[in-house]
């Protein structure tokens, strides 16, 4: 009969910092996609407003159908705020009645204030 011996690497069982290094690999392989994510808050619409890849960001929020239509609206109103009305116009016309209406009732009073001012 063969014995292993613990530094062979016929040995079954992998000595532990082996699994913590795994473990530490593949959380940080899950964590790695969220690290530059900013998913979509009126903070970051609003963040959006002063980056370079604002625009594109404001657009996907603006066609994510998957957020409410408050951020939605927001991210509407902040394109147009950067004179890019037409792709929200373009945006609201693939809607459908309900959710364009619910989408415009948000942009409204944020539109409203924006007049006063």
């Amino acid at each position: 009969m063969r014995v292993a011996h613990p530094g062979s690497s016929t040995n079954p069982q992998p000595p532990r910092f082996r699994l913590g290094r795994f473990v530490l690999i593949a959380v940080a392989v899950a964590l790695a996609p969220l690290a530059g994510c900013d998913k979509a808050s009126h903070e970051h619409i609003d963040k959006w407003l002063e980056t370079q890849k604002g625009p594109g960001k404001l657009a996907d929020a603006l066609h994510n159908g998957d957020l409410s239509p408050d951020l939605r609206g927001h991210a509407a109103v902040n394109l147009i705020r950067l004179r890019k009305a037409e792709g929200v116009y373009d945006a609201l016309d693939k809607m459908s009645d309900k959710t364009r209406q619910a989408v415009v009732a948000k942009m409204v009073p944020r539109l409203w204030q924006l007049a006063r001012v």
